[in-house]
């Protein structure tokens, strides 16, 4: 590449996991992202351990955008575009797989009440003062 060229996109997590072969098709993009990779020769691989993966996790005060994400992490599609933000399909998608969705975000999200425990950890110490 010239050093003056301005062509520096690179594809993100979206397009690869578009590209992905025929027999990953049932996986989901939360799915795809967590346990494999690519590996240098171009080939989809199984990672040795899952990773973690990061989402801006919309809450219900934002429908619209936490219905879109849930869509787009736990329901397989081909294109992003086509099968789930034309006409906003994701909403009408969200409502027909909303309890495979709510099963799917459980291997990605604990069930911890964070705000409860910390504030259990502040009184505790406060109670120790």
């Amino acid at each position: 590449m010239a050093g003056d060229s301005m062509d520096v996109w690179k594809q993100g997590v979206i397009e690869h996991y578009e590209k992905r072969p025929a027999e990953m098709r049932d996986i989901s993009l939360a799915q795809f992202e967590a346990s494999y990779y690519i590996a240098r020769d171009g080939k989809y691989k199984r990672r040795k351990f899952d990773r973690i993966i990061r989402y801006k996790n919309y809450d219900m005060n934002s429908l619209h955008e936490y219905k879109r994400e849930m869509v787009l992490l736990q329901v397989p599609f081909v294109s992003e575009e086509i099968d789930l933000l034309d006409r906003n399909k994701y909403l009408s998608l969200y409502d027909e797989k909303e309890t495979q969705i709510l099963e799917a975000r459980k291997v990605f999200e604990s069930d911890l009440d964070m705000e409860r425990i910390l504030l259990y950890c502040r009184e505790l110490c406060l109670q120790r003062r």
